[in-house]
């Protein structure tokens, strides 16, 4: 198995940013919604969590208090991204990352291994492996004391080796094809242990250093192995009927010893603190439903004592201990809001465990900023609706109604607003959401969209689930006190009202499309010009089709729908430039049938959708009016359900497991902190790079003060695509060199306006963010 050049891995797929440049903030769940995989305690106050959507490191200074995003793998592409399953430290700086680089976000494959090393606690991480395609790493682990001996294991069947603390790792041959999920070594190098499996389990114990590995099977699949010495060992398990198991040697593997078996469990960890007391976690359906605990044991696994967690927590993946009192755990809950990462600390030695992470992880299903992007609101399940005044940094919980979820809100302004949600059910609030009024519908209808054009005139849409699913648009003249069940054409099984979008009391469009991906009725965009008196099919597909979300962002002529229809585009888009009197079908290039859920353009060319489903990438930006489109990959798998663009950098994007994200640079990469400065000057050892004057009308002057020869600098785009490359042949050692960039591509063609990145080809300074101007 070959090894790729891991400058050309740095350079084409990833920037290695930290926190103070996210393109996407979470802001609820706290610290974050994504699900986590790794933990590593170097003491009691200082914590490391890695996370497998995103690949960003977590850390925490005081001991859970406060959390800290130290890591984010930007993709340069945009289409790639990392997932992080191990992490584990050799000395108290010096730490080492585990998991797997997908170089694509739509398709599966390749994929690659990678490692990560950070020599400062954290705070700068640096690629040091790569590996080649369809293979992955799930646990890191460098021998006590030796900070320059470790491994690292995964699949299918990779085992490396480093003598050189991490900066170079050799492939080892483990003989097998099958997953490794965790490696030990106890004493030195020498000896060694590895756990795996997929339908059975699999044993690998080397005793030169991982220069041969020899293999044994047990009938459960190796979650998590730990080794006290070269003889005494422990293995957590699952078995193929479903049934936990932690396994014992004390022969050095030779033969192992069920000490904990037990029916409708799984277990996936294992640690000891020393030869007696030792911790395990794993999940166990009790009553109907799943139930995580961690089991401990004080006499070296003879008896195990579990202790159920508060929480459904379907996954506890690792365990760490700071102290015989002070440890840490982590995993996620995976439920039908999708997964969303959980973490557990107890401070007296494992009897007693509290979940550190806050808010809502239940589905927000709408977001609403009426007037600007510090004050709004944002509704969901549960009866759940939550306002901001100080654009996201703290939202505050306004109204629970147990037994029923809100799909949509609308405030006219930061006072006046409404929410509605199942059977019927509309609230009102005039006071900025202190109070909440119920109305009745007089319907049954679960209601999807609310549109109020003024405080006494307003309309709602749903589907009534007692009707066949039939689609229903209501309206009120008098602030909701009266509801006006309104005529629908072509109204047919599953026709359901998605969105409505008013220009004033008499016109307006509705969306219909059925909420569940498959249905049989078609898609339809309705209008009305006289108040809803009558509606008219404005637009029908002439096939199976979804339609979620509508957005006129400047005037009654350009709008957009997203959703999705078939007929072997699997367009998400459609584009009316005259009213409605005609939609063009987009495509936005993804692959499969991924319906896209929200849109909202900041203005007529700046525009984003969002995914119900679809994988790390549910999100897509459009800068040219949807003539193309670019992935945004939003750091996380969870699905969005709404999103609001409040100009083009300022977004937000709410949807399932109480995912609340920000943006404030339109969820870009290469963002400058100081992007604000005419003269952006970045300085280091190596190179400096002067960027004047910026913003820039016909020409930029770009200098340059290099080291080699042969030197190129390159200018992005926003979606990542090279459109100018300057050759710097003549440069000769330390002399400082001056270009002129005329707005142009590298066929002479005048650029649009716009934010382009001035990008040394070595990488070795910060791009430079340059605005081009009219």
């Amino acid at each position: 198995m070959r090894t790729i050049n891991l400058v050309i891995i740095a350079d084409i797929l990833f920037s290695l940013s930290s926190a103070g440049h996210l393109p996407w903030v979470w802001q609820n769940p706290w610290p974050q919604g994504n699900e986590y995989y790794g933990v590593c305690a170097i003491n009691r106050d200082v914590v490391f969590l890695v996370d497998g959507e995103a690949g960003t490191v977590s850390k925490t200074t005081d001991g859970g208090i406060s959390w800290d995003i130290t890591f984010t793998p930007y993709p340069g592409n945009q289409r790639s991204y990392i997932e992080l399953r191990g992490i584990t430290f050799s000395d108290s700086l010096t730490g080492y990352a585990v998991g797997l680089l997908y170089a694509s976000i739509w398709n599966t494959q390749p994929y690659y291994a990678v490692i990560l090393k950070t020599t400062d606690q954290g705070q700068s991480w640096s690629f040091k492996y790569c590996a080649t395609f369809n293979s992955w790493l799930y646990d890191v682990y460098f021998l006590p004391g030796n900070n320059l001996v470790g491994y690292a294991v995964g699949w299918p069947g990779l085992i490396l080796k480093t003598t050189d603390g991490g900066e170079n790792w050799i492939q080892q041959t483990s003989g097998t094809s099958l997953e490794l999920r965790a490696v030990h070594f106890p004493v030195d190098e020498n000896i060694g242990y590895a756990v795996g499996g997929q339908d059975g389990g699999i044993f690998l114990k080397t005793t030169d250093g991982g220069t041969t590995w020899t293999a044994s099977g047990f009938s459960s699949k190796g979650w998590d192995v730990y080794f006290i010495n070269n003889q005494v060992g422990y293995i957590a398990s699952c078995r193929n009927d479903y049934r936990g198991e932690i396994l014992k040697t004390t022969d050095g593997g030779n033969s192992w010893q069920s000490v904990w078996l037990t029916d409708n469990t799984f277990m996936y960890s294992v640690l000891f603190i020393d030869s007696l007391i030792g911790f395990a976690g794993g999940r166990a359906y009790l009553s109907n439903a799943w139930r995580s605990f961690i089991l401990k044991t004080t006499d070296g696994g003879i008896t195990w004592s579990p202790t159920l967690l508060p929480k459904h927590l379907f996954w506890v993946l690792p365990i760490d201990f700071a102290d015989y009192q002070v440890g840490y755990a982590a995993g996620f809950i995976y439920d039908q809001n999708g997964g969303h990462g959980q973490i557990l600390k107890t401070t007296d030695g494992g009897i007693t465990w509290n979940f550190l992470n806050r808010g809502f992880e239940g589905i927000f299903w709408a977001v609403d900023f009426p007037e600007d992007e510090f004050t709004g609101f944002a509704a969901g399940d549960s009866g759940k609706i939550f306002k901001t005044t100080d654009g996201g940094l703290h939202w505050t919980e306004l109204l629970t109604y147990t037994g029923l979820s809100f799909y949509d809100i609308d405030f006219l302004n930061n006072q006046l607003g409404l929410a509605v949600g199942r059977n019927g059910m509309v609230f009102k609030t005039t006071n900025g959401g202190n109070n909440w009024l119920p109305l009745n519908s007089n319907t049954p209808a679960h209601l999807l969209a609310v549109e109020f054009i003024n405080p006494q005139v307003g309309y709602v849409g749903g589907f009534d689930p007692t009707n066949n699913n039939l689609g229903v648009i209501l309206k009120t003249t008098d602030g909701g006190i009266n509801w006006t069940m309104q005529t629908i054409p072509n109204n047919t099984a599953y026709r359901c009202i998605t969105d409505l979008y008013f220009f004033n009391e008499d016109t307006g469009y509705a969306t219909a499309g059925d909420v569940v991906l498959g249905a049989v009725a078609t898609g339809l965009i309705y209008k009305t010009t006289d108040g809803g008196m009558t509606w008219v099919v404005n637009y029908t597909p002439g096939q199976i089709a979804m339609f979620y979300a509508i957005d006129f962002p400047e005037n009654s002529q350009i709008g957009y729908v997203s959703g999705l229809m078939g007929g072997g585009g699997n367009y998400q888009v459609l584009k009316t430039t005259n009213g409605g009197i005609s939609w063009t079908p987009l495509s936005t290039g993804t692959v499969g049938i991924v319906p896209a859920s929200g849109v909202s353009f900041a203005d007529n060319l700046t525009g984003y959708i969002v995914f119900h489903s679809g994988g790390s990438d549910m999100m897509m930006k459009t800068t040219n009016g949807g003539t193309s489109w670019f992935p945004i990959n939003s750091l996380t798998n969870h699905s969005y359900e709404d999103i609001q663009a409040i100009n083009a950098n300022v977004v937000y994007a709410v949807g399932r497991g109480g995912m609340i994200r920000k943006t404030t640079n339109g969820g870009q990469v290469w963002i400058a902190e100081d992007e604000g400065d005419e003269d952006i000057k970045v300085d280091d050892h190596h190179q400096s790079l002067w960027v004047y004057p910026n913003p820039f009308r016909n020409n930029v002057h770009i200098r340059c003060r290099i080291h080699d020869t042969g030197y190129m600098i390159k200018i992005y785009d926003v979606s990542g695509r090279v459109v100018k490359s300057f050759n710097l042949e003549s440069c000769i050692l330390n002399h400082e060199s001056s270009i002129t960039w005329f707005g142009d591509d590298n066929l002479g063609r005048d650029l649009p306006a716009g934010v382009y990145f001035i990008v040394p080809e070595d990488k070795s300074s910060s791009p430079v963010r340059v605005v081009k101007i009219r």
